[in-house]
């Protein structure tokens, strides 16, 4: 059951890009015994939460980083906004290695240890995030 899944997940070019890019084995996050997923980690990994090109389809916000005024997508605020960038420090001190697009699910697979440290992270950056950017439409809302 697991190679079908692999082989759909992988023959589907319409959906799920960059969840497909950080996890490409479906037998290994299935298997990772630690996995244990939460509010903000299942927004890094479908990149369906508070970035500016999906709020933008929804038709809530511009897609545009509100710390940086890069285009704000998933990659962008986890891996790249310079507003975030102690938080990546801090975790990239404690992993022993930078976090990429590519290695991020696999270093947090490693271990118990690893997937908490990149687990509080994301728990962080995204949490923070959403609290800011309310003040900020609200600080937009009240100028008006």
């Amino acid at each position: 059951m697991i190679e079908e899944w692999q082989r759909r997940w992988d023959e589907n070019h319409q959906t799920g890009h960059w969840t497909k890019k950080l996890i490409p084995s479906i037998r290994e996050w299935v298997e990772c015994k630690h996995r244990r997923t939460c509010y903000e980690v299942t927004q890094v990994l479908s990149g369906h939460g508070s970035f500016g090109t999906y709020t933008q389809r929804l038709q809530k916000t511009d897609a545009n980083c509100v710390y940086c005024n890069e285009i704000d997508d998933v990659e962008h605020t986890i891996f790249h906004c310079p507003r975030w960038h102690a938080r990546r420090m801090h975790a990239t001190l404690l992993l022993g290695s930078d976090l990429t697009p590519r290695n991020m699910v696999q270093k947090m697979m490693s271990s118990a240890d690893a997937w908490e440290t990149v687990q509080e992270m994301l728990k962080e950056i995204m949490r923070e995030k959403e609290r800011e950017e309310v003040e900020h439409r609200n600080r937009l809302n009240v100028r008006v």
